[in-house]
């Protein structure tokens, strides 16, 4: 049986790409680390949590439970997460404090990231060559849109940027009028 990592299978595109994507992991670390917790992601935690717990569902018709049952399960360790800042400012981020849950929430979402820029690389590679994966790979990992989404917890983590979510159709669109 051969050994998995080999020269064949990996040479200096893969090592390139790995570089690149651990600048981006590099980025993604470093926002992570000077933006707390926003009031959005509390909630999305909490309803996960809530889930766990059974307390109950945290998507709806629209949305999917994935996003807040990933973010709520690193804080079933401990039972010390606190939902909401005791003191809620006028903005949309929660006060400056340093909450040790923030690394491991967004952590998951960090990973969806970094593989969606690796899929990105290879589906480019193997349609325009080495350069064109480069190219889509540096454009993915220095663009501050992706690196936003994939170091916060947000429903559209795992989904490229030109997909639109699908919506169920409102049942007034299937009735039929006589």
């Amino acid at each position: 049986m051969t050994p998995f990592f080999t020269r064949e299978r990996f040479g200096r595109p893969q090592v390139y790409a790995g570089l690149l994507l651990l600048a981006f992991i590099g980025q993604c670390l470093w926002l992570m680390g000077r933006v707390p917790l926003s009031l959005l992601e509390r909630a999305y935690v909490e309803a996960g949590r809530q889930q766990w717990r059974g307390e109950h569902v945290a998507g709806d018709v629209e949305r999917s439970p994935l996003v807040p049952l990933i973010a709520g399960a690193p804080t079933l360790l401990s039972g010390e997460f606190e939902p909401a800042p005791p003191a809620v400012p006028t903005g949309s981020e929660a006060p400056r404090g340093e909450n040790p849950w923030r690394w491991l929430v967004r952590l998951p979402f960090l990973v969806m990231g970094a593989l969606l820029g690796a899929s990105l690389w290879y589906v480019a590679r193997r349609l325009y060559g080495n350069t064109g994966g480069y190219i889509a790979l540096a454009l993915y990992v220095f663009s501050p849109a992706m690196i936003v989404r994939s170091a916060t917890v947000r429903p559209d983590a795992s989904r490229p940027m030109g997909e639109r979510p699908s919506r169920p159709v409102p049942a007034t669109a299937l009735s039929v009028r006589a």
